[in-house]
């Protein structure tokens, strides 16, 4: 139901005209009829909540329209199964990464504060750091644009003088890295390493990043 709706439903469960309403929220019959038609919406936050007041409802009851509250709650239930999906992807990832690195020596810091973004996994030793970052994508997702957010935000790392720095991403799909291999970032100074982790077999499908950490960690 609509705006409009909601109230004629309402006014005829008071056993009211839409004249006595009008009068009891101090507007015009013209204007209250027009609610009712759903071709005008109160203009005030205040008036919203005097007219919510009077039937007994939340203001959120009579702004959402029925059509919109249910796509704002699936919208809901996808964000809340992506975000438990990236949650369990990320857990299983690092559950691999994470006792590799230690035992090579590295210091491990999850979430990682810098200066311009907040990694998800970070590993240091005194000559080299590795920021990882842990991305699941659905099937339409835009690969592309997302490259392109990683290039811009790879460049506004800090520069460290003392450590060599790399930045490894973690995904779902190997599409990420053919796609990074069709548009190479430009004037990057921080090298760019794209490794893929299959969640079903909860392993890497490559041991390419454990080498390179290894070779990293002499």
């Amino acid at each position: 139901m609509n705006f409009g709706e909601k109230l004629r439903i309402l006014r005829k469960e008071k056993g009211l005209s839409q004249k006595d309403v009008a009068e009891k929220l101090k507007i015009s019959l013209r204007t209250y009829s027009s609610y009712e038609l759903n071709q005008r919406r109160p203009r005030t936050q205040a008036k919203w909540e005097e007219i919510a007041t009077f039937f007994g409802k939340d203001v959120d009851y009579l702004q959402i329209d029925d059509i919109d509250k249910k796509a704002a709650i699936l919208e809901s239930y996808r964000r809340d199964e992506m975000r438990l999906v990236y949650s369990r992807f990320e857990a299983d990832a690092t559950s691999k990464i994470v006792p590799f690195l230690e035992q090579l020596g590295w210091t491990v810091e999850r979430e990682s504060a810098m200066r311009h973004y907040k990694c998800d996994l970070a590993a240091y030793l005194p000559s080299t750091r590795i920021f990882f970052e842990f991305k699941v994508f659905s099937s339409h997702t835009p690969l592309t644009q997302y490259l392109y957010n990683i290039y811009g935000m790879v460049s506004t790392i800090p520069k460290d003088d003392e450590r060599e720095t790399y930045f490894f991403i973690i995904s779902n799909t190997d599409n990420l890295k053919s796609e990074a291999t069709l548009r190479a970032p430009q004037n990057l100074e921080i090298p760019i390493k794209f490794f893929s982790f299959n969640q079903e077999r909860k392993e890497f499908d490559s041991p390419e990043m454990f080498k390179l950490i290894s070779s990293l960690s002499q």
